[in-house]
């Protein structure tokens, strides 16, 4: 399936949770108790997007509770304003994120 987005819209595809395991097996995902901010991978840019740093295949940093899910090929992407993303990630001079 091919999605296009339209408008100031980011797709992304974040990276997987984490889960802790505590004494006891109880499983707390890591950001259920703060919110904090994932790695994600830019996967189409919309149009009308005003960010000239940002192209397909960047790494970002965005909000672990923003966008809108949507499933392609069974695999969770997520629709984000281009505002929600926080930051680009960038490699160093070794080659580390």
């Amino acid at each position: 399936m091919v999605v296009k987005t339209q408008g100031a819209m980011l797709l992304v595809k974040k990276d997987p949770d984490t889960e802790k395991v505590y004494t006891g097996g109880i499983v707390i995902r890591a950001g259920a108790i703060y919110d904090r901010l994932v790695p994600a991978t830019v996967v189409d840019i919309g149009p009308k997007c005003k960010r000239l740093d940002l192209k397909k295949g960047d790494r970002i940093l965005v909000g672990c509770y923003v966008g809108t899910l949507v499933k392609v090929d069974d695999e969770d992407h997520y629709f984000i304003r281009e505002f929600d993303a926080q930051a680009k990630i960038e490699d160093d001079d070794n080659g580390n994120a």
